[in-house]
């Protein structure tokens, strides 16, 4: 019994040892960034940002409500509702159209003063436009940085139906299948598990949770993301279903606003590989019976750099928020005009 007690004791610290010389030639040769915990002494850049956590189920966090702040280039302001947009009442008056507009950073308008917003300009052309049918409209912004389309379905359930919208529009661009959080604001404020602080318990995580692929066109980041079998579309697809619920619950037509990816370069050489992927979320939201207006063929007239903010940084400048927003116009008060003129 003393010998198997022994020989226990010497094949635990064996396994220990190797575990421990594996955890330190990783964290010094190749640390791993999967589920990496964001150290706490960051807390004042995200006190900056305006965020704090969600009492919603399964949404980590949410703008904070009257909040002021330079950030992100410019000058942000939070009415009491926690939406980067102006001081709304929930009661909609009569001969009022409510359109409520949901997405992450594109919408929430990095870089982007508020009056410059594709939601607010849309709100001025459709209230100056000859085709409006006499009703004043209100577009409401619920778009917070970092979301991906399963928090975005969460906002639509659990925030929306208090405004009554009559119409619903979900900006998607690509990243927002993301279902790990990999964005700062997710790794921020999720609860962080014990296994987050070892480099070797996160690469198991992530060898379980993302198999290496057999297949070398995997390593890219979207065909990753986009592979079917991988959780990321398998997230997509439910959150599709979880928005196209709450859609019948509450009698919602939705539009899938497809959002291009604005490249880096100076010309759209070369963007099937990213279109593939485009036109995968569109067949998904076809699918779901929701109604597609994609920005592609709009965006693909201009050269990128006249629609980015910078050549480090694509999300839309003041142009490209107003031509989201003239189309959108366009589409609702002609093709689509059934759906807030029905």
């Amino acid at each position: 019994m003393k010998s198997k007690l022994k020989n226990l004791i010497l094949s635990i610290g064996s396994l220990l040892l190797i575990l421990m010389i594996t955890e330190i030639i990783l964290s010094v040769f190749y640390p791993v960034d999967y589920m990496k915990p964001i150290k706490t002494q960051r807390r004042d850049t995200w006190t900056k940002m305006m965020h704090r956590r969600s009492d919603i189920p399964g949404l980590s966090y949410e703008l904070v409500p009257n909040a002021q702040e330079s950030a992100v280039w410019t000058y942000v302001t939070v009415n009491s509702f926690g939406m980067r947009d102006i001081e709304r009442e929930i009661q909609k008056k009569s001969g009022t159209k409510r359109i409520a507009v949901l997405g992450d950073s594109f919408t929430f308008g990095f870089s982007i003063d508020s009056e410059d917003l594709f939601t607010r300009v849309l709100e001025r052309m459709l209230n100056d436009s000859i085709d409006n049918q006499g009703y004043q409209f209100e577009v409401l912004n619920f778009g917070v940085g970092g979301y991906s389309i399963r928090d975005e379905a969460l906002v639509l359930e659990y925030k929306v139906p208090q405004w009554n919208p009559d119409l619903v529009i979900i900006n998607y661009v690509l990243n927002d299948a993301l279902m790990d959080p990999d964005q700062p604001l997710h790794k921020y404020f999720r609860d962080t598990k014990w296994w987050q602080h070892l480099n070797i318990t996160r690469l198991v995580a992530e060898r379980t949770h993302n198999p290496v692929p057999k297949e070398p066109r995997l390593s890219d980041f979207l065909t990753r993301i986009y592979y079917p079998d991988y959780h990321n579309w398998k997230g997509v697809e439910k959150a599709f279903s979880d928005i196209k619920k709450t859609a019948i619950a509450n009698d919602y037509n939705i539009v899938l606003l497809v959002f291009a990816e604005i490249p880096n370069g100076e010309n759209w050489d070369n963007y099937d590989h990213i279109r593939q992927f485009e036109e995968q979320v569109i067949n998904e939201g076809k699918m779901n019976d929701f109604y597609i207006m994609d920005l592609y063929d709009e965006f693909v007239k201009h050269a990128p750099g006249k629609l980015r903010v910078s050549e480090k940084d694509h999300h839309p400048n003041i142009k490209g928020h107003y031509l989201t927003a003239k189309f959108l116009k366009d589409q609702l008060t002609g093709e689509h005009k059934s759906l807030l003129f029905d």
